[in-house]
């Protein structure tokens, strides 16, 4: 007890003088072959979270580690934690956010190296920052080399998390042992498959984060009605009338995409469709503003029975923990929700003003008026796919450098190409000026913006 009491006190030391480091990124992305390969360097943390006296530590030795960097918990004073009630307070940990295609058993191996003894060769691994005894004790055999491991000493078997659904979790590592060392983590979905060597290269990353993807729902435990939960006192409707619910052959991207039924002709109904989801249940949380995110992206598809006058206008609201709510109202045509193709809008986060973007409890989509619906409307459905957040990217329909021809937000030798292929040709796609054949006018468009890239939003 004392002991505790004693690391309990350092803990409040330490936080007073130190804080986490972290590394703004988008998380890695799990590769959808048959062995679902996660592969991380350890530095390439999301969070460093120190705590007791112990932080994990970028080293550049032993040699061997990939790209020369490893982590090590430090200072190594022969100091251990095996157990969860110790280790979740006393350890440090680092955070691992990864997008997840693969649901289920993972079995998890360390790059490790435990300075040739056994009092500097393990550590722990959990997800969503909750312990897993099957990741306890991930032991590098006192190894004065680097090796593969993934026997856990707890259980005295190989070490595993389990991946409740699709989507953004977060891998976590705690030391074990001060003094151990960890260049890599990889997690697979292949029992026998075994690393070798450096491992698989880093896996890449997304260039988004996922509000809901709609591939978690199934028509049993997890109801996508029970997620998108349709206001009672309006017209909307959330899912196919039978399971699985989710719309399986009109999607977007994956497996799966959301049918939203709207009615603003119901009687005894508001004249207006509304559906809200609790963001706690959806891939992102409720910090919209990490990672630099600038808009929220989605993805719809219509019908061309589909009412589409002013009274069925499409928008997307956003819900603050304090009870602000902030509304913006689709700016494209309205008919395009007649329309049978995958459509992108994209809403600059800035818009939602008055909502406290980085404590986000509630997101709506809906049809109509919200606020004052004093007629009737029409009906129809909608399929709704990849709900995301991203950084300023390439969307030309909102911004692009004068001289992008092939709509890539850059001026570079593809745009040039383009232009030589059609020199003195009436093309309307290579002329930048629009004023007839491609000529030398053209040509001082793209060099006025060469190089020149335009993301959006600014």
């Amino acid at each position: 007890m004392q002991r505790k009491t004693i690391y309990l006190l350092s803990l409040l030391l330490l936080l007073s003088l130190t804080t986490r480091q972290t590394n703004a990124a988008f998380p890695f992305l799990q590769d959808s072959g048959p062995d679902g390969i996660v592969s991380m360097e350890a530095e390439n943390f999301e969070n460093n979270v120190p705590q007791g006296f112990h932080t994990w530590t970028l080293v550049n030795s032993p040699a061997g580690a990939c790209g020369s960097k490893a982590m090590q918990a430090l200072p190594n004073n022969n100091i251990r934690w095996r157990d969860a009630s110790d280790y979740i307070m006393y350890s440090p940990r680092l955070d691992f956010k990864v997008n997840f295609v693969k649901t289920g058993t993972h079995y998890v191996w360390i790059r490790g190296h435990a300075n040739g003894w056994g009092g500097d060769d393990d550590c722990h691994a959990g997800l969503n920052y909750q312990p897993t005894l099957t990741g306890e004790q991930i032991n590098f055999n006192a190894t004065a080399d680097w090796g593969w491991f993934n026997i856990s000493k707890k259980i005295t078997g190989v070490a595993t998390v389990s991946v409740p659904n699709a989507g953004v979790h977060t891998i976590n590592i705690w030391m074990c042992d001060d003094g151990a060392i960890i260049d890599k983590i990889v997690l697979t979905t292949n029992p026998a498959y075994v690393p070798s060597g450096e491992g698989p290269q880093e896996s890449i990353t997304d260039n988004y984060l996922s509000v809901d993807d709609f591939e978690y729902y199934d028509g049993t435990a997890n109801l996508i009605f029970q997620t998108w939960i349709p206001d009672n006192g309006t017209g909307a409707t959330i899912g196919r009338p039978n399971p699985p619910y989710v719309e399986q052959t009109i999607v977007y991207s994956g497996r799966q995409a959301m049918p939203y039924y709207y009615d603003n002709s119901r009687i005894g109904k508001a004249y207006y469709s509304e559906a809200e989801a609790d963001t706690a249940k959806l891939q992102i949380g409720h910090d919209w503003m990490e990672d630099g995110v600038k808009a929220l992206t989605l993805y719809f598809y219509g019908d061309p029975d589909n009412d589409s006058n002013s009274t069925e206008r499409m928008y997307v609201a956003l819900e603050d923990s304090g009870g602000h709510i902030a509304v913006v109202t689709y700016d494209g045509n309205a008919s395009d929700i007649q329309k049978k193709s995958w459509q992108e809008w994209n809403i600059e986060l800035k818009k939602f003003t008055g909502a406290d973007l980085s404590n986000v409890t509630k997101l709506y989509l809906g049809f109509g008026d919200r606020y004052s619906h004093p007629k009737p409307g029409g009906k129809g459905i909608i399929f709704f796919d990849d709900i995301r957040l991203h950084p300023p990217k390439c969307v030309p329909a909102r911004a692009k450098p004068a001289g992008d021809i092939n709509n890539d937000c850059i001026v570079d030798y593809a745009d040039l190409w383009i232009m030589a292929d059609n020199w003195l040709r009436i093309c309307q796609e290579a002329d930048v000026y629009r004023d007839g054949k491609v000529a030398f006018t053209d040509f001082t468009i793209l060099a006025n913006t060469w190089l020149e890239e335009l993301l959006w939003p600014q």
